[in-house]
């Protein structure tokens, strides 16, 4: 991913994202400080081809021009939006995702989602405690079960031994929030 956003858009930054999607539609000029860049890519042999400069202008009907993405192929574009680098997206027919996005069927205990929220949802520290995160998620969980569910998710890679949410847990992350877990104690 990194390459291909460097050789494409000489992009070198950290944000990336990939969105299962069918349709894409252009938005390749300027509009309020925002802006889309996008390029086709051929999933075989990485060529690209770059919208026509006709779509950047927004008075021509073809700027505004919705289509499916062929199969075999997925668009990757370069957003900056009220002139802030927003990264790179990926999107990628729904039935061509990697297979380790596409499911999203993550297998994770209740203590093992906890952890993982509160690594998406808040920061290492904060207002002067440190680990922030745990102790949030002492509201749901024991001590104990914490470390336990830290030490598998790291072992699983969803977190990195520099206490960092990985892509993996990020992706994972997005399936559930800190607020639904602690509804679903109240519940019990």
């Amino acid at each position: 991913m990194k390459e291909l956003a460097a050789k494409v858009f000489n992009y070198s930054g950290r944000k990336y994202k990939v969105v299962p999607q069918l349709n894409y539609c252009l938005n390749n000029y300027w509009d309020g400080g925002s802006k889309e860049r996008c390029v086709l890519v051929n999933r075989e042999n990485g060529e690209f081809h770059a919208p026509s400069d006709d779509t950047k202008n927004p008075f021509k009907v073809v700027a505004h021009k919705s289509f499916e993405i062929p199969k075999g192929y997925f668009i990757i574009t370069h957003t900056i939006s009220m002139g802030k680098d927003a990264g790179i997206t990926f999107y990628v027919r729904p039935e061509e995702m990697p297979k380790d996005l596409a499911s999203g069927d993550y297998d994770l205990t209740f203590e093992q989602k906890v952890v993982l929220s509160c690594f998406f949802s808040f920061k290492s520290s904060y207002a002067g405690i440190k680990d922030y995160r745990k102790s949030n998620g002492l509201a749901l969980i024991s001590s104990q079960e914490w470390d336990n569910a830290k030490a598998s998710l790291i072992e699983a890679e969803y977190i990195n031994a520099r206490n960092a949410i990985t892509t993996k847990g990020k992706n994972a992350a997005l399936k559930f929030s800190f607020s639904s877990l602690h509804s679903e104690v109240k519940k019990q």
